[in-house]
């Protein structure tokens, strides 16, 4: 089973349902998916859908998932960090009004520079759908974390100002 989680934001994450939708749509999964579309507005057709999932069962779900397709949270990333699975991250943007600000893109370019599989587009999502693969912060090199971190510290340093 494929999850694909866009949390549980008061805004929209239509983007990630539009990708996954056409996804679905050419049948490329190859597995059944399962949607958390909190207040998407956009609902693919062809999938198990959960507006809202409370934690017991997001974690039920995790456990049944081959892959976990998220929104780019700091909260969904720790949670994919204590499981084996394969995951892709998809950051919300403010710019399409999936967020009030870009701390998940930032997150995301931090991310990506560690290895971390993130897509920006529905061509980066199909090609980290063709070669899904596990990626562990904890088995990147020190330098790496410590690269995440100057990363988060400056765009926290932003937002203060």
């Amino acid at each position: 089973m494929i999850l694909v989680a866009a949390g549980n934001d008061p805004y929209p994450f239509d983007r990630l349902m539009e990708w996954v939708g056409l996804i679905i749509q050419r049948q490329l999964f190859g597995s059944e998916v399962v949607i958390q579309i909190g207040r998407c507005g956009v609902i693919p057709e062809g999938a198990r859908i959960y507006r809202d999932v409370d934690s017991y069962h997001f974690d039920r779900l995790l456990e049944e998932a081959e892959l976990v397709i998220s929104h780019c949270g700091e909260d969904v990333l720790g949670l994919l960090e204590q499981r084996s699975m394969p995951f892709v991250l998809v950051p919300r943007a403010a710019r399409y009004g999936e967020q009030v600000d870009d701390h998940q893109v930032e997150l995301g370019r931090a991310l990506q520079e560690l290895g971390v599989p993130v897509a920006w587009s529905p061509t980066d999502l199909l090609r980290f759908l063709s070669e899904p693969r596990r990626s562990a912060l904890e088995d990147l090199p020190s330098r790496s974390s410590a690269f995440l971190c100057r990363s988060l510290e400056q765009y926290a340093g932003r937002i203060e100002r």
